[in-house]
């Protein structure tokens, strides 16, 4: 992966109720990049940045004063057997075939296999 992330945050809680939870502040990153094992850049965002006023968990209270998305990119390849983004999970032992799967010829809970 490439890029940074910034924070600056303000936090407020109380370690005796999980839910009493609050923060405001800004986070944002800049040059996200995410590769494939072959260094083919799959998913980038030059810019994310999310300015938030309030986000009170016990109060649910949110407000976002600002969010911005500069240059999103997802590159998405079909194989005969796979696609680019399952080559990023490794495989166990463990892992076989669902009888679902073997029913359908396909993992009906990949999105890129239907196609």
């Amino acid at each position: 992966m490439t890029g940074t992330i910034d924070m600056d945050l303000a936090l407020r809680g109380d370690a005796e109720d999980d839910m009493d939870f609050a923060l405001k502040g800004v986070i944002g990153t800049s040059g996200f990049g995410m590769l494939d094992p072959d260094s083919v850049k799959i998913l980038g965002l030059e810019r994310f940045d999310l300015v938030i006023d309030t986000a009170d968990v016990k109060a649910e209270l949110y407000r976002v004063r600002r969010m911005v998305l500069d240059e999103p990119y997802v590159f998405a390849e079909l194989y005969d057997s796979t696609d680019n983004f399952t080559r990023l999970l490794v495989e166990t032992d463990s892992a076989g075939y669902t009888e679902a799967e073997e029913e359908l010829g396909y993992d009906p809970e990949n999105p890129f296999s239907i196609l």
